[in-house]
């Protein structure tokens, strides 16, 4: 009978810790989408200087990362193959990335940043450092340690979703 009565009390617990996420989940996604929002502004604030958009900022950082097949690529970026081979022949076009044969796979195609390409990354990353300074003007480093360590945990908790590893961010 003790161990029902524990079971039940247990039980309990669960579904009230279960209550409570549900209602911080709520009011997270309060928040959410305008924060989503935010976060997208300040993309297109920090890369706009250069002619580019986050989403081709994107793909130049992954490039930049080692990521450097169209179909990584689209897989990194969730968008369909043809729609990466318009990105890459629009940034290949403007002498940023450049198209080679894998030489590990002749039937595979890689990219690379050409040195143009490289400094236009290293400018987009010093861009979106400032505006990240701005961003998190106010929070102290304890607090910016911990948005960093909880969105590490979300994306390591839906790495099945993204289905490309970013890099390990240190």
């Amino acid at each position: 009978m003790a161990s029902t009565s524990l079971q039940t009390s247990q039980e309990g617990t669960n579904s009230q810790v279960t209550e409570i996420q549900e209602a911080l989940i709520d009011e997270l996604n309060e928040y959410s989408l305008h924060f989503m929002w935010f976060m997208r502004q300040n993309a297109i604030r920090a890369f706009e200087p250069f002619g580019i958009r986050p989403n081709k900022a994107l793909l130049i950082t992954l490039l930049a990362k080692g990521i450097n097949h169209p179909k990584m690529i689209s897989d990194a970026l969730d968008i369909m193959p043809s729609a990466c081979s318009a990105m890459i022949a629009e940034l290949e076009e403007k002498a940023w990335i450049e198209r080679s044969i894998d030489p590990n796979d002749k039937r595979k195609v890689q990219l690379k940043l050409t040195k143009t390409g490289q400094k236009l990354h290293e400018k987009m990353h010093a861009s979106w450092t400032e505006v990240s300074r701005e961003r998190l003007q106010g929070l102290s480093e304890e607090d910016i340690h911990s948005l960093l360590r909880i969105s590490k945990l979300i994306l390591d908790n839906n790495q099945d979703v993204l289905e490309t590893d970013f890099g390990q961010i240190e």
